[in-house]
């Protein structure tokens, strides 16, 4: 399951704090979870040599909706499936393709998720080369290797 880090924006970049005792988390994290919910990004739909996939890419907060059930809700309707891979190769980048792929649709994930995750030709921090699944708008399990 997502590892959720909350962080506070500084004049320098987004930082990580440490939070004592005194700190509601639980308040901390509705909070974060509701500022997520209200950043409204479209996705994209699109045909990749046979695969359907869906984007929702390029700001600030793009990886970090796969957090928002609603955000992914959409995703759903946008690509007609109940079931999706999620993969959010780098710091502005979500990408969702249908969980039942054929072995060639499949195999082309695979590879735009590694070559993005690989490419650092924007400067925007690589987060992972594996995906979600999920389900019903949340994430339910993480592939590590596609």
């Amino acid at each position: 399951m997502p590892i959720i880090v909350l962080a506070v924006n500084t004049d320098s970049g987004y930082q990580v704090e440490g939070f004592g005792d005194d700190v509601d988390s639980d308040a901390l994290l509705a909070e974060a979870m509701a500022n997520l919910a209200d950043l409204e990004y479209d996705w994209d739909v699109s045909e990749l040599h046979g695969l359907p996939i869906a984007t929702s890419s390029g700001e600030d907060f793009s990886a970090e909706k796969v957090l928002d059930p609603q955000h992914m809700l959409r995703a759903h309707r946008a690509l007609g499936t109940d079931k999706l891979l999620v993969a959010l190769p780098r710091r502005t980048c979500l990408m969702a393709v249908p969980f039942d792929l054929d072995p060639q649709q499949a195999m082309l994930f695979q590879r735009l998720v590694r070559t993005t995750y690989e490419d650092d030709s924007y400067g925007h921090a690589p987060i992972t080369s594996g995906a979600y699944i999920v389900e019903n708008g949340r994430a339910r399990n993480f592939l590590a290797d596609l």
